[in-house]
């Protein structure tokens, strides 16, 4: 079993942390109510540090006065997962679908970081996954994240892939519970810069091969629920 031969896809630019979670939000309620088939959402974030339904507060290290001087955002969310870093130099990946019926949770985790793999190959970079630890690593460094919810059968949130930047909120978090963990990007792994709207097409293009569909792509003021913010 697949998803639709064809799925709605926005591509939302630079986007707030908050206001991509109300969307995710309305979206999902729509697909409860079997009043949409779902969409996947394309977008970056500015700097922000999340705490999943399982974060240990003490992983932020630093009070929220030290994050705003240094412009970063700190906002609590239902995903699953503990503490992560969010910045403009990643691919956001948001499917909001009914996973219920269609795909086990561990089979739709793997899913997505193998869009991540993936991805990564198609620039000569290999990378692997860990068990019981969802995301990608390449060696000991962590280049993509993973966080979920599922509500009435209907998948929120997604994954993250570090593309360029220097990374630099994870020094103020205790990122995924794991003091030690380290982080990379593609540009740091592939040792040259890339242009973004190439990794953005390749990154889709594994979205499409991975969930076996075609992406339809729409404007986002094609989108008429008068809940989602402009």
């Amino acid at each position: 079993m697949t998803i639709n031969s064809k799925v709605d896809a926005y591509y939302l630019g630079e986007t707030a942390f908050a206001k991509a979670v109300t969307l995710q939000r309305s979206l999902a309620r729509t697909v409860e109510d079997d009043n949409h088939p779902g969409a996947f959402l394309f977008l970056k974030h500015p700097p922000v540090i999340t705490l999943g339904k399982h974060a240990d507060k003490s992983h932020v290290l630093v009070s929220p006065r030290v994050l705003k001087s240094n412009g970063i955002g700190l906002e609590h969310t239902d995903r699953g997962g503990g503490v992560t870093f969010h910045d403009p130099g990643q691919i956001i990946f948001y499917p909001i679908f009914r996973v219920r019926g269609l795909y086990r949770v561990p089979e739709y985790v793997e899913m997505l970081q193998e869009v991540a793999i993936n991805t990564l190959a198609a620039f000569g970079i290999e990378s692997v996954t860990r068990s019981k630890n969802p995301g990608v690593w390449i060696k000991d460094k962590k280049i993509s994240s993973i966080g979920i919810r599922i509500h009435n059968g209907v998948v929120t949130h997604g994954l993250s892939l570090n593309v360029s930047g220097e990374l630099k909120g994870f020094k103020y978090i205790t990122a995924c519970n794991d003091p030690e963990m380290l982080h990379t990007t593609l540009h740091q792994e592939a040792r040259t810069l890339m242009d973004w709207e190439e990794i953005l097409g390749v990154f889709t293009k594994q979205v499409e091969g991975v969930f076996r569909t075609h992406l339809s792509w729409r404007d986002t003021r094609d989108y008429k629920d008068s809940r989602i913010p402009r």
